[in-house]
């Protein structure tokens, strides 16, 4: 399992542009989306990003129907891109699922958790069965992450079972520098 130190921080800010990369701002999301090769089958995953006023607010509802549990029998690779006039892999990370919620979006999972139907475990592993979420938000601040790229963004999630993929998703949006308090 690969995790980022304070050396690789370090040095990854030395290499980019401070402009580019940083502590977590606003974050916009434009679309929220399953993969074009998302197989399907064991999990069926239906996502919807809608507007919640005219002043940009945004909400996602979604549906998942498992046939398998979604815990740390699952892997997952996380790729982070960003638009620098074309798609630029910045960022890869693989690891457990529930080991991960746990670790960098405890907030959401909470969140996700009290706004599902039925409602989802407290800790972070889900039974097979079919659970619907209306008018989840999130913050930035609910990642619990060292520093993201700013500008245009893409993250694509792929989750395996053993080697194959089950399930595929990506977020697009726009990551903000942090307005500096007056």
């Amino acid at each position: 399992m690969y995790s980022p130190t304070v050396i690789h921080l370090f040095v990854l800010l030395l290499v980019c542009d401070a402009k580019s990369v940083g502590p977590r701002g606003a974050i916009t999301l434009d679309t929220v989306k399953t993969c074009e090769d998302n197989p399907g089958g064991e999990v069926e995953l239906e996502l919807n990003l809608y507007s919640l006023d005219s002043k940009g607010a945004k909400a996602i509802s979604l549906t998942i129907n498992s046939t398998i549990p979604l815990d740390d029998s699952l892997t997952y690779i996380m790729e982070v891109q960003r638009w620098d006039g074309g798609w630029k892999l910045e960022y890869t990370h693989t690891s457990l699922l529930c080991a991960d919620i746990t670790r960098f979006v405890p907030n959401i999972w909470k969140r996700l958790a009290e706004a599902s139907e039925p409602k989802l475990p407290e800790k972070c592993g889900v039974e097979p069965g079919y659970y619907v979420v209306k008018e989840y938000t999130a913050l930035a601040m609910d990642f619990a992450v060292p520093y993201v790229y700013y500008g245009e963004i893409m993250l694509k999630v792929s989750i395996f079972q053993g080697r194959k993929l089950i399930l595929c998703f990506f977020v697009k949006g726009n990551s903000q520098i942090p307005q500096k308090p007056f």
